[in-house]
């Protein structure tokens, strides 16, 4: 999924392996891009940061509500969060959250997308970024 602005982005990729019963594990990667100066194509756009996380096990129930809060925020615009990581998985979490945050320049109708992982007792990083619902819907129709 891409961000309002195009420039940064949030992936899940399904990996193959042993999960949990009713879980599949991902590839989340989420990233900015920017020009690429070292290019003679100026119009090139580069990754400037990227962060993956290689195994993470998702929930397929969370993955299905995921869909419908972001469906259903496109009509209402009612801000939610969903956690997509098993609850007895103590040692990572991942986190969506959508609507305001006072720390992002939004509006009603671009909201702020976050992203939070949490890995152990001290370890925790987030991402955000503004998007429309046309990011949104590519995201719920698995063209984003």
């Amino acid at each position: 999924m891409l961000s309002n602005r195009g420039t940064e982005w949030f992936r899940l990729s399904p990996l193959e392996g042993a999960a949990p019963p009713h879980h599949r594990l991902y590839r989340v990667e989420v990233g900015t891009d920017g020009w690429d100066r070292d290019d003679d194509d100026s119009r090139r756009s580069a990754p400037v940061h990227r962060t993956e996380l290689g195994r993470v096990p998702i929930r397929d129930s969370a993955l299905a509500a995921l869909c419908r809060h972001l469906a259903l925020w496109q009509e209402r615009f009612t801000p939610f969060e969903c956690v997509l990581t098993p609850e007895q998985d103590g040692n990572q979490r991942l986190t969506v959250r959508v609507g305001p945050d006072p720390g992002v320049i939004h509006s009603r109708d671009k909201a702020v997308f976050c992203v939070v992982y949490t890995a152990g007792i001290g370890m925790e990083a987030r991402w955000s970024f503004v998007v429309d619902p046309s990011c949104l819907r590519e995201l719920v129709e698995g063209r984003g």
